[in-house]
């Protein structure tokens, strides 16, 4: 039986630079790959590893909600994501600087919760929050694009606000989390302390739980709350992302790996971080993979990128020697 290992690692080749790490093992890997066109965006790729999503947008919300235990996988309600967020006013826009760095504490997000909450509660809704996720459970079917927090990073928030018949509540609501949060003694405090600040929320990941999933894959191994959620759905185990290659088991013929990490710190314009990952990277993941692959541990290794590309590297292929082993800027989409 075919052994096979995906890495679905999103962002990984975007925005290489001549200062990023030496990365001798993952240059092999792609110089000597096949490569292929495959999905170029993060959604797109996500329904290519798991089939029944239709073309509705992917339901972030309700998945995570699934994935931390707030809901049984049948149930039908509508959830979103409702994370804080930084923005960045001009004299003509607002851009959202994204929310990794605003690391809020515990105490922080209590305070902010408490004071939406008595917002909300008069809507019947609220904001849960598990591992530093905010989600909102939402009473009644709702009839709006949301667009994903990633995908709005560095941009004018204006026209990409909730659209929809039902916009009208929700960009209101918007509004009103706002005020409340850019005068609240949290976002105070951290004025005080010299730290960015709680501009807003963005509402994202609308749906409710979808039906039908399957995937290919044995196993899933994965921090992302959304993959976890499909893996319940698809009626895959999965487990934590390891911190190297050689603490993964083998379960099954076909396993995947993902991590969505490079393409948040890109998005984020968090260089030295993504830096800081592809080396750490380049040490426990793609250098061991590499060497096991040589040594007929597993029989194909596929990398996933989500930007138009798939890298199919057999063993077979390590011994192409005139093929040229490249620099991995080569490769960046950038």
């Amino acid at each position: 039986m075919k052994k096979t290992i995906t890495l679905f690692l999103p962002g990984l080749l975007l925005g290489t630079s001549e200062n990023m790490p030496a990365m001798p093992a993952l240059s092999k890997l792609l110089s000597r790959s096949q490569c292929q066109s495959g999905a170029n965006t993060i959604e797109l790729a996500l329904k290519s590893l798991f089939s029944g999503l239709g073309a509705s947008q992917i339901p972030a919300g309700a998945l995570g909600a699934l994935s931390h235990g707030l809901i049984q996988p049948n149930d039908d309600t509508y959830w979103c994501r409702a994370d804080p967020i930084e923005c960045l006013v001009d004299h003509h826009s607002v851009y959202l600087l994204g929310n990794t760095h605003l690391q809020l504490t515990t105490d922080e997000e209590m305070a902010c919760l408490s004071s939406l909450n008595q917002l909300l509660q008069q809507d019947g809704i609220s904001i849960m929050i598990k591992h530093s996720q905010w989600y909102i459970s939402i009473p009644a079917q709702v009839d709006l694009v949301m667009n994903d927090l990633l995908e709005v990073l560095g941009k004018n928030m204006s026209p990409l606000l909730p659209s929809g018949p039902d916009q009208i509540y929700w960009r209101r609501l918007l509004t009103e989390c706002q005020m409340l949060l850019q005068s609240s003694a949290v976002n105070e405090q951290r004025l005080a302390a010299n730290k960015p600040l709680i501009s807003s929320l963005w509402f994202w990941g609308l749906g409710a739980l979808p039906k039908n999933i399957d995937t290919e894959f044995d196993f899933i191994y994965t921090n992302d709350s959304i993959l976890q959620g499909l893996s319940i759905c698809a009626k895959k185990p999965y487990a934590n992302m390891p911190p190297k290659w050689e603490s993964a088991m083998m379960v099954g013929a076909n396993v995947l790996f993902s991590d969505m990490q490079f393409y948040s710190l890109f998005k984020q314009q968090l260089e030295n971080a993504g830096h800081q990952l592809l080396a750490y990277y380049e040490e426990n993941w793609f250098k061991p993979l590499l060497n096991a692959l040589m040594q007929g541990h597993f029989d194909v290794l596929k990398l996933i990128c989500a930007d138009g590309r798939v890298f199919t590297i057999k063993k077979m292929n390590l011994k192409y020697f005139w093929k040229r082993i490249c620099p991995v800027q080569k490769f960046s989409m950038v």
